[in-house]
């Protein structure tokens, strides 16, 4: 019991910054996506984007697998614009987040995917990748926002617990379906 309790406190304080956490007693790493695993992060993304057959049409998993192949992740992290967080269990990729900050809207940092491994769910690791973007101390942006598909359950009752506030429901014939647009303001 007392190791639980231990590892929730982890959890809870997430340290000063990202970096190695205990969730269920298990070591996590949250760190910069690197130029080595980028194979491996667009696999574990479309592997997560395939299961969501419920979410997305043929046509959407297509596009999102010429969004998140090898060679255009590369040309993201090489434009700047897109920041790309994973979770490491043991060494392991478990998890994966991708936001995106405009040019246009600089103090909104644009969370535009979370995605982890079936075998690593409800363990807490999307978690502790949405609070990288809090916590991260060289931040610049004032706020956080995300659009989740309103049949998300999961996802949108995780950005509820977060402290994220609904603040509209967009519906869109191109590329998503009805979707929640999620906000949370940061302390700077």
């Amino acid at each position: 019991m007392q190791r639980l309790v231990y590892c929730k406190i982890l959890l809870a304080t997430l340290l000063n910054f990202y970096g190695e956490v205990g969730i269920d007693c298990v070591k996590v790493a949250i760190r910069e996506l690197k130029q080595s695993e980028v194979k491996a992060a667009s696999s574990l993304l479309l592997n997560v984007i395939k299961g969501l057959a419920a979410y997305y049409t043929p046509r959407d998993i297509l596009r999102n697998k010429e969004d998140y192949s090898p060679e255009n992740i590369e040309r993201l992290m090489r434009r700047g614009g897109s920041i790309f967080r994973i979770a490491t269990v043991g060494g392991t990729m478990a998890g994966i987040a991708v936001a995106d900050l405009y040019p246009s809207i600089p103090s909104v940092c644009w969370i535009t995917w979370i995605a982890v491994k079936k075998s690593y769910r409800h363990k807490g690791i999307g978690t502790l990748l949405v609070r990288s973007f809090e916590i991260e101390p060289a931040r610049r942006w004032d706020k956080i926002q995300c659009r989740v598909r309103v049949g998300n359950v999961i996802s949108n009752d995780m950005f509820k617990k977060l402290g994220y506030k609904r603040i509209r429901m967009l519906r869109r014939k191109i590329r998503m379906r009805r979707v929640y647009v999620w906000e949370k303001p940061l302390n700077r």
